[in-house]
């Protein structure tokens, strides 16, 4: 029944992962009250390190505990997950230590359609804020 921010994030990113965390935020304080109404969901790309601490851990640091539903599984549900919305994720062949993933946000309706579709970066917080408006305007 809420509209919803989907994307796709491991706490360990040292690049886009906490820019988008943090703009998920930024859209969910701009929305005033109104932002009991949209839900922010991120699911990992990286189930070895993306433990419950790290996790808590992530979310504290951006602000984010009690705005964020992060997900986190077995590689194999993970994967699932990954293949049904279209996501890459692999560990990157320069270093073990990061994710090659897709970097793509999802505004989804309250009946379960994706409606809209951002890239990681070139799209700001004003953007994302006014579509979302508009989502919960046709749901009024």
């Amino acid at each position: 029944g809420k509209v919803t921010l989907v994307t796709f994030l491991y706490t360990s990113c040292p690049d886009i992962c906490p820019a988008i965390a943090d703009r998920l935020v930024q859209v969910k304080r701009r929305l005033g009250k109104d932002g009991d109404r949209l839900a922010l969901v991120v699911i990992s790309v990286d189930p070895e390190r993306d433990s419950p601490g790290a996790v808590r851990d992530f979310l504290r640091s951006h602000q984010a505990l009690s705005k964020i539903d992060y997900l986190i599984g077995s590689r194999d549900e993970l994967e699932r997950t990954w293949s049904r919305w279209g996501v890459a994720a692999r560990t990157s062949p320069d270093n073990p230590d990061l994710i090659d993933h897709s970097g793509l946000i999802w505004g989804v309706d309250p009946r379960g359609r994706r409606v809209t579709f951002y890239p990681a970066s070139g799209i700001g917080v004003d953007e994302m804020t006014d579509d979302v408006r508009v989502m919960l305007k046709s749901t009024s």
